[in-house]
């Protein structure tokens, strides 16, 4: 009876528990424990104690410590684990779930600054000049190395990244030098004066682009031409140069995402001067075919600053990035009428000294929200 009541008993006793297993000499004492009250609990038995009686070391029941101690630490942590599990697993399927939608949307992600404000030309006039920005909707985009550059792209170009844009306005052409005239005073051949006096004129005209202009020049012009179209301007807005994320956007068609090489088709004698097609100057804006969004000259022409300095792509997202806080070096876009296709692609990046002039140097306008 002994042997049977010792083998009952310690079948709770030896019950498993989280931790490190007992040792022998644990086990040995648990065991001698057990058989020490069953058989005092024969000795109570056989004097006719009362099961009942306060006395009799068996009046509480088995020496369950599981079921003794409802309490016990770790009891309910087991009960609850699966729970547990299942609950953190739940959430890690809806996270993956949310993250593959926002990623099988994100190309049709649109980042307004103004629900259905920049949605028309918008046309300004200084003295009798007059010109045109384009409405560009916001929206995210592949900015970079993409398909259909094949193997034209540069080191720079790399990584491909997803950007999203607000919304904004862009110069329909590049800044002419009638407009640059009424608003600095000053001529293509004066501007030359300034970069090399050696250097020959390379396009003249009211309707040709102005050129010889150094980043430092363009901020110049644009303090000057916000300060008197102050009255036109949209309130909160203003002119600047475009960043690059969004000229290249802008370049690409925004929300159209045409998918060409060049800024309006993959061909490039279609929408850009460049050197295989133009001998010795540059050529008046809107001669070629504009792309999606009525862009002309964003291909060819001439290189177009933009706000940013130079800084080499990360993979991570960004939204309306505006470059680096340092650097030496500024950002041009669009490639020029002396250079090959390779350079009027729409992620060919080139960069030079922000007070650099340059017969190939010139700037388009955006309007864009402070």
């Amino acid at each position: 009876m002994i042997r049977e009541k010792f083998f009952k008993r310690s079948s709770y006793d030896f019950a498993p528990v989280y931790g490190a297993p007992p040792s022998d000499y644990e086990q040995k004492e648990k065991a001698e424990h057990a058989l020490n009250n069953d058989m005092e609990v024969d000795q109570a038995t056989s004097r006719g104690t009362s099961k009942d009686d306060p006395a009799n070391p068996a009046a509480d029941g088995p020496r369950n410590p599981r079921k003794a101690d409802p309490q016990r630490p770790g009891s309910n942590f087991r009960k609850r684990l699966p729970w547990i599990i299942g609950g953190v697993a739940a959430m890690v399927l809806l996270a993956i779930a949310l993250t593959l939608i926002l990623r099988h949307n994100q190309e049709d992600l649109v980042v307004p600054v103004a629900d259905g404000f920049v949605n028309e030309d918008k046309t300004f006039s200084v003295n009798d000049v007059t010109f045109t920005m384009k409405p560009v909707q916001g929206g995210t985009f592949t900015m970079g190395c993409t398909d259909e550059q094949g193997d034209d792209c540069r080191p720079d170009e790399k990584p491909a990244h997803s950007v999203t844009l607000s919304d904004f306005w862009m110069g329909e052409t590049e800044v002419t030098q009638a407009l640059w005239k009424t608003v600095m005073g000053t001529t293509v051949s004066q501007q030359r004066e300034k970069a090399n006096p050696g250097w020959s004129l390379r396009g003249e005209g009211f309707d040709y682009p102005m050129y010889f202009l150094s980043w430092e020049d363009c901020q110049e012009f644009i303090e000057k031409l916000n300060s008197q179209l102050s009255g036109q301007l949209p309130s909160g807005w203003e002119f600047a140069l475009p960043t690059e994320a969004q000229w290249e956007y802008a370049a690409r068609g925004g929300v159209h995402k045409s998918g060409y090489k060049y800024a309006g088709s993959n061909d490039i004698a279609d929408v850009a001067w460049y050197d295989s097609n133009i001998s010795e100057s540059l050529l008046p804006v809107k001669y070629e075919r504009p792309n999606a969004l009525g862009l002309y000259d964003m291909s060819g022409n001439v290189f177009e600053w933009c706000s940013d300095r130079y800084d080499l792509y990360s993979r991570s997202h960004q939204t309306n990035p505006v470059g680096p806080r340092s650097g030496t070096y500024r950002v041009l876009r669009g490639g020029g009428w002396s250079r090959g296709a390779e350079c009027c692609r729409v992620s060919a990046r080139y960069v030079h000294f922000p007070g650099s002039r340059d017969y190939n140097f010139g700037f388009r306008l955006a309007l864009v929200h402070q």
